[in-house]
């Protein structure tokens, strides 16, 4: 049986129905066992739904994109 580290592996590949018939049954049978590595592929299932509706809207103007950057850097240097 796979373990969850294996599961992490191979978490896209599954997804992308890229794994052979054998691989994919383990890994559907280990996330069937397993909530935590359930949770996982949901959420990576998530992801990568949410970055396919991402394609098709405008990239956000370089202002946009040096504010975020910086807000992040400000809350980092203040947990710091």
């Amino acid at each position: 049986m796979l373990s969850c580290k294996d599961v992490t592996h191979k978490s896209s590949d599954y997804i992308d129905n890229k794994l052979p018939l054998i691989s994919r049954w383990q890994m559907r049978l280990h996330i069937f066992m397993c909530v935590r590595c359930a949770e996982y592929i949901r959420q990576m299932r998530a992801t990568v739904a949410s970055i396919g509706l991402l394609k098709d809207r405008n990239e956000p103007a370089q202002a946009v994109i040096d504010e975020t950057v910086n807000n992040l850097l400000e809350i980092s240097k203040k947990r710091s």
